[in-house]
């Protein structure tokens, strides 16, 4: 392990893969690639100027790659080659006044014609010519295309429903009379059969909010647990394979055709793998697991996944206590799962070569905040695991893995302390990534950025907590202490990173703090218990103890930045989105003078009335029921607490937010007022939970800037 002194402060940093070298607190190398260095200030616009892209898909013939790009608000469509071409708009709708998301896409068998939907219509794209066909035009569809495997027919949800037709002639009609929300729609390999998912959301009662005497209604919504169903495209008959009280996964269909699926109980505590057969569509259960904790969610993203030349899957699961693939010969009743992975480190997003030889994951084997590109040789019997082969040797975070057809080639994202997440490729060995798109702005590409440096210390009940920090890069020639802003991640599926961050708003403010460091400040970032990354024991730690251990992590930073030199510790400001601003309610609440200011953004701050809108698996899991335990859910939730408020408070909320309705703001501003307690807010019309458009983005940076500058210098 390497040590480095802040002062007389000394901390461990966490030994990593390759090399990194830091000069004076700037990136002077990453992955060899010389670091950008010092002309210009990184501004809040150039920020914003960072597209975002989504996986890789190849084409059939595996000579072309599609991808989305987010920006603004849009989710625009692109496609490029392998040869370093400059990658090729579909779609243009970032930085129009009124931008449409791309819902959905997929390659035609030719590989020639890229399909997707764009504000309800379906669209023929024609990558030769580059011209656009008009295919569906009256704004009815929800989701993406699918085609077979054949491509000649095509399924669509059309206004709410199932439609199958013929392609290219879309000769079709709806299926059934089954109405609600169908999306997953997955076709057998013989195109017999569609599998799809329905869940609904049922408005159940409007709520009323009297603030100062105006009455403002609020219509709360139930969602409705997922349902897994296979219709026969003969006969256009729907057989309900699980029809419970359980959200289903997305089906995946075997060489075969037979399924295979999983199920999460609404309580997350129990899940379950099963498989059914098309002679007779009789779930059968393979797989039970029970945790009196909770799943992880990012079950929900990772199904099982069959062998391209067998009867055998692969899936996730956490029974040794960290997430490892294990393998299942789905054809013989009485197999057991075994394990192709083991150790403490977390595997994500495994998939099959196409020979079905190889299996190829994402993991953060070696550093827990990054994660590397692993292969291993599938065994097809338990025995000894197989040997783990690094095929990058990138620092940051890849992800996404995607083999071209032949599988000659890996197309993933990858991101690090000098790059926002970009698309690369490589061959399956390593050292031989290359870099197919640029994200960072041209204007911007001559400005510094700070690597973060890993710690860990000692939270109140002595558990070691992971953080990053930050170093403004005068901080070895300041003669004045530094102010500190701490980031508070959102709850239960995140993890701060090694660099920027692979997801767009995390990427957002990895971004925002780096501007913040060239203005002075030094960043702290923490990941509490409940992130993920660190193993189960480690993500189960907020069980029946939501704002309590995890509360206690985040006020250890300050802790440890009392043994910081330079730091000036009565300027100490923390901030968080989502379960991040709910933990920074918290700590004002529950800690008053522990932090000098806070910035909540669209967190929870009453979770009796969060278990009813939205509700669901996540607090289920992790608070079980308010009838069983109300005093709990009381006792941790802030809008009790305001009366205890001392510090200086930003508040920022989308009325649009679904994860957290804004009714949780509404409701905390009536109770500031009635406290008589000072604060700054801001409501923006129509944002979701994560902003979507650059205007908000800017307003908001430029209000936590200003309110930091004002509340922590």
């Amino acid at each position: 392990m390497n040590t480095v002194s802040l002062g007389c402060q000394r901390f461990v940093v966490v030994a990593a893969m390759v090399s990194l070298m830091v000069e004076g607190g700037r990136v002077a190398s990453v992955n060899g690639v010389p670091g950008k260095v010092v002309e210009e200030k990184l501004t809040i616009e150039q920020l914003l100027e960072i597209s975002h892209p989504g996986p890789p898909t190849w084409s059939p013939q595996g000579n072309r790659i599609a991808f989305m790009r987010e920006l603004d608000g849009a989710a625009d469509l692109w496609w490029t080659t392998q040869e370093h071409d400059e990658p090729v708009p579909v779609t243009s709708e970032a930085g129009s006044d009124n931008p449409g998301t791309v819902s959905g896409f997929v390659w035609t068998k030719s590989g020639d014609e890229l399909l997707y939907v764009l504000r309800g219509n379906l669209y023929r794209y024609d990558i030769d010519s580059g011209s656009l066909e008009t295919l569906i035009s009256d704004g009815s569809l929800s989701g993406g295309p699918t085609l077979t495997t054949d491509g000649l027919k095509i399924a669509l949800v059309r206004d709410g429903r199932l439609w199958i037709g013929s392609f290219p002639g879309l000769n079709g009609s709806i299926v059934g009379d089954h109405e609600g929300s169908f999306r997953s729609l997955v076709w057998s390999p013989d195109g017999r059969f569609l599998a799809v998912l329905h869940s609904s959301v049922e408005t159940i009662v409007e709520d009323t909010a009297v603030l100062m005497g105006d009455k403002v209604e609020f219509t709360r919504h139930e969602t409705n647990p997922t349902d897994l169903g296979v219709i026969d495209v003969a006969s256009g008959n729907l057989t309900w394979l699980e029809r419970s009280d359980a959200y289903a996964s997305e089906a995946a269909f075997s060489p075969d055709g037979m399924l295979a699926w999983q199920e999460i109980a609404h309580n997350a505590k129990q899940r379950r793998i099963l498989v059914a057969s098309p002679l007779d569509w009789l779930p059968r259960v393979v797989v039970d697991e029970y945790d009196k904790a909770w799943w992880t969610l990012t079950y929900l993203e990772t199904g099982p996944r069959w062998s391209p030349d067998t009867e055998s899957f692969v899936f996730l699961s956490e029974r040794d206590g960290w997430t490892h693939v294990y393998m299942l010969d789905a054809s013989d009743p009485a197999a057991e799962p075994f394990p192709l992975t083991a150790g403490e480190f977390e595997v994500e997003e495994p998939v099959w070569s196409p020979d079905g030889r190889i299996l190829l994951f994402a993991a953060n084997r070696g550093s827990l905040t990054e994660r590397g590109l692993h292969l291993l040789d599938v065994p097809m019997t338990e025995g000894e695991l197989p040997e783990l082969e690094p095929i990058s040797q990138l620092r940051g975070t890849s992800m996404f893995p995607r083999w071209r057809p032949d599988g000659q080639i890996v197309a993933f994202l990858h991101a690090d302390p000098e790059n926002p997440l970009d698309l690369w490729v490589q061959e399956p060995r390593p050292d031989a990534a290359e870099q197919l798109t640029d994200t960072w702005p041209e204007a911007a590409a001559e400005d510094d950025l700070i690597a973060p440096q890993t710690v860990r210390f000692s939270s109140a009940d002595g558990e070691l907590v992971p953080a990053q920090v930050f170093l403004p890069r005068d901080y070895y020639d300041r003669t004045d202490p530094v102010p500190v802003v701490v980031w508070v991640h959102g709850g239960g599926i995140r993890q701060n990173r090694y660099g920027w961050h692979p997801n767009r708003v995390y990427s957002l403010f990895y971004g925002f703090h780096q501007y913040l460091l060239q203005r002075g400040f030094m960043v702290v970032t923490v990941d509490y218990r409940g992130s993920i990354g660190y193993g189960r024991d480690f993500r189960q730690g907020q069980y029946l103890d939501l704002g309590g251990r995890d509360l206690d992590d985040v006020l250890a930073t300050v802790r440890y930045l009392e043994r910081v030199d330079d730091v000036d510790i009565g300027k100490v400001g923390v901030w968080g989105i989502s379960y991040g601003g709910y933990l920074t309610m918290q700590a004002l609440l529950q800690a008053p003078t522990a932090f000098d200011a806070g910035v909540n953004i669209a967190g929870v701050v009453d979770w009796l009335d969060w278990a009813i809108d939205p509700g669901g698996l996540w607090i289920d899991g992790r608070m079980e029921s308010p009838e069983d335990h109300p005093d709990l859910y009381q006792q941790r939730s802030p809008i009790y607490f305001v009366d205890q408020l001392t510090r200086p408070l930003l508040i920022l909320h989308g009325t649009a937010d679904h994860p957290v309705p804004a009714l949780q703001t509404f409701r905390l501003i009536d109770a500031l007022v009635r406290a008589d307690k000072p604060f700054e807010m801001m409501v923006y019309p129509g944002e979701q939970h994560a902003f979507l458009r650059s205007r908000t983005w800017r307003d908001a940076f430029r209000r936590v800037e200003s309110f930091f500058d004002a509340t922590l210098r």
